[in-house]
């Protein structure tokens, strides 16, 4: 937990620029994906920036804390000899479970003659124990693949703080 919590301090003191302003968070996450389901976690975004017009006011008001989350830090809490997909044809299968992170929003379609088409911009990150990943909650797309022979742990905290957007004039940092 100390090393999650530990993320914004050293983000800041190695000069991250994609965010400041930084909060160490005050709760964690503790996700379990039981072995064998056929379901892992759906494409999202960990920083909720929809209207109020697109969710409707209570949804809207449920996500506030979702808002301010600028950076997502994961430590994964399995065996260090996690199997990943790409080990698949492996005796004994694979465990699946990986995060597949998003690069970006190129489509490929799949046949010329149907509407279907298919993400190739990923790199799947395999769940095995003691991995760090770190990414912006507010530009990174990402999902869980469903998780196949052993249950899938990880420890998540959600950094808050302010995106790099904003102009110098209006940090807090400026008015000091």
């Amino acid at each position: 937990m100390h090393l999650l919590e530990g993320v914004a301090c050293e983000l800041e003191r190695h000069g991250y620029r994609g965010s400041f302003a930084h909060q160490v968070p005050q709760l964690l996450q503790l996700s379990c994906y039981p072995a064998g389901s056929s379901h892992g976690y759906d494409r999202h975004l960990d920083c909720n920036l929809q209207s109020v017009f697109d969710l409707g006011v209570l949804a809207w008001l449920r996500a506030t804390g979702n808002r301010a989350r600028v950076l997502t830090a994961m430590v994964y809490l399995n065996d260090e000899d996690w199997l990943p997909s790409s080990t698949a044809n492996s005796p004994g299968g694979h465990d699946g479970g990986e995060l597949r992170v998003f690069h970006g929003v190129q489509w490929f379609p799949l046949a010329a003659d149907a509407g279907a088409g298919e993400w190739r911009d990923y790199t799947d990150i395999a769940q095995r124990g003691g991995t760090l990943v770190i990414f912006n909650s507010r530009v990174v797309e990402h999902q869980v693949l469903p998780t196949r022979r052993q249950d899938r742990y990880a420890l998540t905290c959600w950094v808050f703080g302010q995106p790099a957007t904003l102009p110098r004039a209006l940090r807090p940092s400026a008015a000091a």
